[in-house]
Parts: structure tokens; C-alpha cells; sequence
């Protein structure tokens, strides 16, 4: 066996085992389970709630180099009536939402209860949709993502002085799909400049990528 048959059953192999695992972890975010969500009562919701508007509506001059205000693209409105006002004094509505890091944090109030709550969500991942229901909070999560296409260059050399001197230049194009924003699989094409110029500089590249830091 050739050494670029072993590489590529190395390669076949490890998709396989990853394609097994990101299929277990399907099977199991799908399965039915009971809900083991705690309810706590919490005298400092309201509280909370009044000090992230305070600060999530205000950005001083020191934060400006991090943080911008984005303005909507379009704004669809229409005047609604008495029969739809009285439909969603029933569903906890949401006036404050924050993600990061894969963790999102709701405020939601429910005016016929007259309830204010704080939802905690963990492992929130590619796109996702919040709406409200009647005492309740529906989220739809998508467990794939793509990632886009990119350009890039790479500059590598190791540490002796011909190298410094003599760098590996590559430069290439790729894509990539990513499952629960952590594993990603990236093909792509690279170029590393070489003399003489010649069409066996081409390389097709296949990342294999875990994020363990969110």
C-alpha cells in the first residue's frame, strides 16, 4: 500500500468516525426526554431586568473601539386592534434578549399573570428563532451552520535562517460546514508559491476542526 493510499484511508477514516458522532449527537438532541428545567422564584428579576436596559441601551465613549449601535435595515408596522392585544397578554413577551457565547438570556413578561421571568439557555448555536407562546418560550435551534467562503493567505517558515529567509507563501480559497458551531469540516484549494511555478503547486486541503473554547 502507497503512502498516498494510507493518507487517504486516514482521511476516509476519520470522516467516518466523525460522521458517526455528529449522527449520535443527532439522535440524541432529537430523542424525547423529560425536562428537567428548574422554575426558581427570584426577587431580583425585575431588577435585573432594569439594569441590562440601563446598560445594554448605552454605549460610552471608551466602549465605542467594541461596541457599535446598529440601526435597523426596514421597519414593517402596522396598527393592530383590540382582538390581537388581547390575544398576546397571554404569551410571555419578550422586551430584552442577549446572546454570546452559545448562551442566551431572555426577559420575557407576561401581562394577564402579571409575570416577569429570566430564561437561561446554554449550547445555542448557528441560527435560531425565539417566539413567544402562552406561559412559555419556544426555541428553535439549527444544529448546522455554514461558514461562508473564504480567502486566505498563509505565511509559515520554520526556525533556521534559510527559512526566515525563504518562507513558504500559500495562498487558496475554502468553505465549510460546522455542527453545533463546534466541529467543522473546511475543503479548499490552495497555491504555495514555489520555484518554478507549476500546476502541482495546487493542493486540495480538508480541515478537521473541534472548538473546546466558546
Amino acid at each position: 500500500m502507497t503512502e498516498k493510499i494510507k493518507n487517504i484511508v486516514i482521511i476516509i477514516g476519520i470522516v467516518l468516525l466523525l460522521a458517526v458522532f455528529v449522527f449520535s449527537k443527532i439522535y440524541s438532541c432529537n430523542k424525547s426526554s423529560v425536562s428537567n428545567t428548574a422554575t426558581v422564584h427570584d426577587t431580583t428579576v425585575i431588577n435585573n431586568y432594569i439594569t441590562k436596559v440601563e446598560t445594554d441601551t448605552v454605549i460610552k465613549w471608551y466602549e465605542k473601539i467594541v461596541y457599535k449601535q446598529t440601526d435597523p435595515t426596514v421597519i414593517y408596522q402596522q396598527k393592530t386592534d383590540s382582538v390581537f392585544l388581547e390575544s398576546v397578554k397571554y404569551l410571555d413577551l419578550i422586551p430584552h434578549l442577549s446572546w454570546s457565547g452559545g448562551n442566551l438570556t431572555i426577559t420575557t413578561v407576561n401581562i394577564n399573570d402579571s409575570i416577569v421571568k429570566e430564561w437561561h439557555f446554554e449550547n445555542i448555536y448557528n441560527g435560531y428563532t425565539v417566539t413567544s407562546q402562552e406561559g412559555n418560550l419556544f426555541i428553535k435551534n439549527n444544529l448546522f451552520g455554514y461558514n461562508g467562503a473564504e480567502l486566505f493567505a498563509r505565511l509559515s517558515s520554520q526556525f533556521n535562517n534559510d527559512s526566515i529567509k525563504n518562507p513558504n507563501v500559500t495562498v487558496g480559497v475554502k468553505t465549510g460546514w460546522n455542527f453545533q458551531n463546534s466541529f467543522s469540516l473546511t475543503p479548499g484549494i490552495s497555491y504555495q508559491f514555489r520555484n518554478p511555478p507549476a500546476f502541482k503547486n495546487f493542493n486540495f486541503e480538508l480541515e478537521l476542526n473541534y472548538k473546546f473554547l466558546k
